[in-house]
């Protein structure tokens, strides 16, 4: 058996998130992007490289410079630099 959404099971989570959405504080959120966006984010995935390189493409998406290590030998040679 399927469980199926309508939009009347929706509606609850949509106010939630238009509540959400007008109390926040602008400032607040684009304060750390700037941050991030300024850094350069390293991911290291020595046995999990796949989730390395998926936070790596995530966060380049989002305007960071980054680079994900995702085997043994580069891992090692970027984490002693």
């Amino acid at each position: 058996m399927r469980w199926r959404m309508s939009s009347e099971d929706l509606r609850p989570l949509n106010a939630t998130l238009i509540r959400v959405r007008n109390q926040i504080d602008p400032a607040a959120v684009n304060r750390p992007i700037g941050i991030l966006r300024r850094s350069k984010i390293e991911f290291y995935g020595w046995q999990s490289g796949i989730t390395a390189e998926d936070a790596q493409h995530k966060f380049f998406r989002s305007g960071c410079t980054t680079v994900a290590y995702s085997d043994r030998t580069s891992t090692e040679s970027a984490a002693t630099c």
